[in-house]
Order: C-alpha cells, then sequence, then structure tokens
C-alpha cells in the first residue's frame, strides 16, 4: 500500500504512518482527521508499508520526522522489532510515537520497547495536539504518555481520509457495555460515542459519488446502533438504513466488521427481518463463542446457549446464513467444555446449515484476563477444529493465533 498526500509547500514536519495490513481503518481515520486538522504548509503525510520503506522515507527532507505505529497485542514483537532496527539505522533522526489497543494498555511497555511516546485511548483531539506542539517546539515534548483529550460531537471527525480517496468501513457506533473479559474494547473507550443518521447518509452520498457501490459499517453489535441499556432500538436502525440506502449504495451490516449478539436478536427478532429488507449481505455473524453455560459466565457474555440455536434459527428463517463465532482456550474451560463446544457447533452447521468461525484465546493488555493463560487444545480438539474447516463448515485464524500465543 502506498498512499501520499503532499502540499505545494514542502512542510518541515514529515508525518509517515506505518501501514501493516491489521490497521488499515485506524490509519484512513487518522490520516483524514489531520488532512482536516493540520496546517497543509507544515506538514508532509506519508505512508510506509516496510521498515525498509519507513527508514527511506525517514531520510528524506524535513526538520522533524514522525514515524506513527498503531497496533494490537499480536503485532508487538514485530513492532518492537522494527523500532530496535529503526533505532540502529536512523537513531535520534526520528521519532516514533505509538497508539493503539496494545499501547493504550500498556504505555510505559510500549516506550521500553524503543518508542519516544506512546498515545492512550482515543487520539482524534490528543494527536493534532501533540503534532501541533512537537512542531512548534522544534520536537520537543514534555510528556512521553499521552493521554486522550475530551472529544467533541463524534460527527465532528472524518470516519475515513476524503481527499485521497481512502475510503474504508463506516464508524458508526463506539464502545461496548457488555463488558467481555477477553474484551479490550469496554475498557479502551470510556463512553458510547455514535455519529448522526444524517453525518452518516452525507458520508454515504461521498462513496457513491466515488464510485463505491458497497458501504460497510463498523460497530461492536449491529443491532446497538441508537439504543440504550442493550436494548435494541427497532425504529432508529431501520431510519438509519432506509436513509443510507436511498443514496444509492448497498449496505453491509452484520458480518464483519460488526457482528449481532445473539441475545439482542432473541429478544428483538424483528431485527432480522429489518435487516433482511435493506442489507445486501447474506451472511450474518453472532457471537455465540462457547455451548458452555459455565465458560459464557467467565467471558460475562449477555447470552445463553439457548440464545445461540434461537438466533440461528431466526436468521435461517429470514434467509441469511448465520455464521457462529466460536472462542476457544478461555481459562477455566475445560477439555469436556471444548468437546461439548465443537459437538454443539457442529450440529449447529448440519442441522442449520450455520457456519463457524474458529478462535484461540489470546490473552489481551488491559482486560480482566489479561494476566492469565489460554487452556491448552488438545490434538484431537484441534483435529476437530480441522476437519470441521476441511468440510466446508468452518473457518478461523486460530492457528494463527495459537502460533501467537502458545501456552
Amino acid at each position: 500500500m502506498c498512499l501520499f498526500w503532499e502540499p505545494a509547500i514542502i512542510g518541515k514536519m514529515r508525518i509517515i504512518f506505518r501501514w501493516s495490513g491489521y490497521n488499515t481503518y485506524t490509519l484512513a481515520v487518522l490520516i483524514g482527521l489531520l488532512q482536516e486538522r493540520m496546517v497543509p504548509g507544515k506538514f508532509v503525510i506519508d505512508t510506509a508499508d516496510t521498515a525498509e520503506a519507513a527508514i527511506r522515507k525517514s531520510r528524506a527532507d524535513s526538520d522533524i520526522t514522525v514515524l506513527a505505529y498503531s497496533f494490537c497485542t499480536p503485532q508487538f514483537n514485530n513492532v518492537k522489532k522494527e523500532i530496535k532496527l529503526i533505532r540502529k539505522t536512523l537513531g535520534a533522526k526520528v521519532i516514533i510515537i505509538c497508539g493503539g489497543p496494545h499501547t493504550s494498555a500498556l504505555p510505559e511497555n510500549v516506550l521500553k520497547a524503543g518508542a519516544d511516546f506512546s498515545f492512550v485511548g482515543e487520539t482524534e483531539e490528543s494527536l493534532p495536539h501533540f503534532l501541533n506542539s512537537l512542531y512548534e517546539t522544534g520536537g520537543k515534548y514534555k510528556e512521553r504518555i499521552i493521554y486522550p483529550l475530551p472529544l467533541k460531537d463524534f460527527d465532528s471527525y472524518p470516519p475515513f481520509a476524503y481527499k485521497i480517496g481512502f475510503l474504508t468501513p463506516v464508524e458508526i457506533r463506539r464502545g461496548c457495555k457488555t463488558g467481555c473479559t477477553f474484551c479490550q474494547t469496554p475498557r479502551m473507550f470510556g463512553c458510547i460515542r455514535e455519529r448522526s443518521i444524517e453525518y452518516v447518509k452525507k458520508t454515504a452520498n461521498h462513496m457513491k459519488r466515488a464510485g463505491r457501490e458497497i458501504i460497510y459499517f463498523l460497530i461492536p453489535d449491529a443491532l446497538s446502533y441508537g439504543s440504550e441499556n442493550n436494548n435494541v432500538d427497532l425504529s432508529g436502525l431501520e431510519s438509519l438504513l432506509k436513509e443510507v440506502r436511498s443514496t444509492g449504495v448497498k449496505i453491509n451490516l452484520g458480518n464483519f466488521p460488526s457482528e449481532v449478539s445473539p441475545r439482542k436478536l432473541v429478544r428483538f427478532p424483528e431485527a432480522a427481518s429489518i435487516l433482511k429488507k435493506y442489507v445486501r449481505n447474506t451472511k450474518i455473524l453472532i457471537g455465540g463463542q462457547s455451548a458452555s453455560e459455565n465458560v459464557l459466565r467467565i467471558m460475562k457474555r449477555d447470552h445463553n446457549v439457548e440464545d445461540i440455536t434461537d438466533s440461528v434459527k431466526i436468521l435461517k428463517g429470514n434467509g441469511f446464513t448465520p455464521i457462529v463465532d466460536v472462542l476457544l482456550g478461555i481459562p477455566g474451560e475445560t477439555r469436556q467444555d471444548r468437546l461439548d463446544t465443537l459437538k454443539f457447533m457442529g450440529s449447529l452447521a448440519e442441522k442449520h446449515k450455520a457456519r463457524l468461525n474458529l478462535h484461540y484465546f489470546i490473552p489481551l493488555p488491559g482486560t480482566p484476563l489479561a494476566d492469565t493463560r489460554p487452556e491448552p487444545l488438545e490434538d484431537e480438539i484441534k483435529e476437530k477444529m480441522l476437519s470441521m474447516i476441511r468440510c466446508g463448515h468452518a473457518r478461523g485464524n486460530f492457528l494463527e493465533q495459537l502460533g501467537n500465543f502458545t501456552p
């Protein structure tokens, strides 16, 4: 990936975002933000898709060069190696800043890895403030851990980089109150933020003019838009979808990068018919995770095993193919829990034509399970998971996750 935006007048500060593939959505937001908030005559914004490219571009003519990383925990070791290489090559000629879920949870840990500054939480206000201050002081800043500044209305911030056509899924709701013990999202964002229907419609119109036929929504729970207290605002959800579809774009909601809560769907089954009426995706992702009531309690999920079955039936009845997320290896899970889960999920695949999305637990910093170790997967469990993939019932990157964290 090579994105480049440079003003006619060469600026004094070069900001290079290290693109890794995992952080595409984040980079689209940050680049779009800086293009709107920073003075073009002072700043050059660029990207690098390898460490070598980052080094080469950091040597370009500029008074101050900032190399920015945003990453999750599984990418931390690779980022740490890159920072070491860049430091060895460039020394203090480049200022390295880091953000994202891992940095937000362990900012000091990232500083020890060689970063100059760590950003915690939301950066829509703190990043422009930091860069402007860095520019004014010639590369100096008092604090090394940068905490979030209060945000304005969520509509004040672009969902991606309009000016260079860097269009990604539109984040329509940020934050989650469910509080699953394995998830960083409820801990990273202190409150729920939503973009208005009017703003989302405006964005859809822009995408239509740009030649995009489909708009993807980014939201922790596809049925949560406009709602409070874990309810579903059916009229609000339909109003959003109706207004967006009126622009002529097709809608993807309920599949990646969004999912549906089994409990919400069971409590508000009418939501499935609303989705069927407006979205173009034929698959809906539901967060089932386990067929063990005990494991669901450990995860602090808000649904039970029966909800998983019922939500699958509701989706099938409305013409969708259900995709069920499965997460094995949660601390406290037993071998029998794993066997029961795979048997249950296999039954959903055979009886209801559901598909499975297989995952292995990775302890993430900042979560209640951060200091735990995943339960090891027995060879028979691995073979059952692989068998499900081979026969077309499942997909997933659990092998990669096993490689990232081997008990």
